[in-house]
């Protein structure tokens, strides 16, 4: 069924004739007047997309050339909006209801935050810049009833259809801003216009929000302030949605509820035991101290309970302190050769040497004749590339050198 047969029209009908066809049956199958009815919908979209089509010069002529297959379907204005610009005043209190029902876009904003604010919370104000519905003319635009007319270029939908070929045989529909009315959908004599939104139905407000950062809080925590963002006329203001991002902190690293740092020991610490102080994100002073007697080797973790992270929302709930040593070994040449001989007496008591040679070593045997090889410092940079130029270099070194005239001899 072509467009023309939906409306009920001649192909050759005026533009007064597909207007005044589209309103009757408009009337007729419109949602408010048929409340339930799916095929009445239906056949009101059906109708309103053949208006659209049939009431703009350009796109008509399209349609008589190529058809409905000329066009690239895409989603249209409401019908019930175009229906409301032809003839406002019908069915207004229910499209007036659903205009309203429509919500405004939100604005995001990040607020950074340190561990610090989120260890014990904090209170911060935001200062904000928002669109709102013009409170003189309350978003009309005039206070003058009956000021502000339907613009008659784009039939109050703010909005301009327009085609654009994509193919030899194919146009988009596109839609593009009035220039006439800059996009009001409405044209107000400038005598007429309100003083202070000069007809635009929106102004600009200042307004300050209190943000409470709760105690426990976490990266990417989303703090929501409904109502509080832009809004364009006959709409429901957006929402404001604050995004906490959670700074670096130069001794702490958050990892869920837990709190982890680094700490590095000399060897004498590692062996003999340590005792060192840091600061807490609430301000204490805490000594954590090693137990006696015990020994520290490089990559070991010790925990300190309930020293972490305040679970959000649950304040008896604490995380905990994990601590991740590193051992500083003595530089080369730092120790002489009689820190060198007690260091070794030491170590060769008993109960220091239980563990060696436990990866395979066959340790000193006897005083026979060995070959003595010296193990020479490398770069870590450079350890890979030299291992494997050594490795090559070896195994060309070791080239078996064969008989032949012992091949195939018995």
């Amino acid at each position: 069924m072509s467009f023309y047969e939906v409306l009920g029209v001649e192909d050759n009908a005026s533009a007064d004739d597909i207007k005044k066809a589209y309103k009757k049956l408009a009337l007729k199958y419109h949602p408010d007047k048929n409340p339930g009815d799916a095929q009445a919908e239906a056949k009101f979209k059906q109708l309103t997309r053949a208006y659209e089509i049939l009431s703009n010069q350009k796109t008509r002529e399209q349609y008589d050339k190529y058809g409905e297959e000329g066009f690239k379907e895409q989603s249209s204005d409401e019908p019930s909006s175009i229906f409301d610009a032809l003839f406002p005043g019908m069915f207004s209190t229910k499209t007036q209801r659903k205009q309203r029902g429509k919500k405004g876009d939100n604005v995001v904003r990040k607020l950074p935050v340190t561990l610090e604010d989120m260890y014990v919370g904090k209170q911060q104000r935001m200062r904000l810049q928002k669109q709102i519905q013009c409170p003189d003319c309350d978003g009309k635009g005039s206070k003058k009833p009956g000021a502000a007319k339907i613009c008659q270029q784009c039939k109050g939908q703010g909005v301009k259809v327009g085609m654009r070929q994509v193919g030899a045989m194919f146009f988009q529909q596109i839609h593009e801003k009035c220039t006439y009315c800059e996009g009001q959908g409405q044209t107000i004599n400038p005598r007429d216009r309100c003083g202070r939104c000069e007809g635009r139905r929106v102004v600009n407000e200042k307004k300050s929000i209190e943000i409470n950062v709760e105690r426990g809080s976490v990266n990417g925590q989303r703090i929501t302030f409904e109502r509080e963002g832009d809004q364009d006329p006959d709409t429901e203001p957006g929402d404001v949605i604050i995004v906490l991002e959670q700074q670096p902190h130069r001794l702490y690293e958050r990892k869920g509820n837990d709190l982890h740092i680094n700490r590095t020991l000399n060897l004498g610490e590692a062996l003999c035991g340590f005792e060192f102080e840091i600061i807490t994100l609430d301000g204490r002073i805490l000594r954590i101290k090693s137990a006696e007697g015990e020994v520290i080797r490089p990559g070991d973790t010790r925990i300190v309970y309930g020293e972490g992270m305040p679970v959000y929302r649950s304040p008896l709930t604490i995380g905990d302190l994990i601590v991740h040593f590193k051992v500083a070994f003595p530089s080369k040449g730092s120790l002489n050769a009689e820190h060198i001989n007690l260091l070794n007496e030491i170590l060769k008591e008993e109960g220091f040497d239980q563990n060696v040679n436990k990866d395979g070593g066959i340790g000193i045997s006897s005083n026979e004749d060995r070959e003595v090889v010296e193990l020479i410092e490398i770069e870590p940079s450079t350890s890979s590339s030299s291992s494997s130029s050594s490795s090559s270099e070896g195994s060309k070194g070791k080239v078996y050198e064969t008989n032949d005239d012992d091949e195939g001899s018995d």
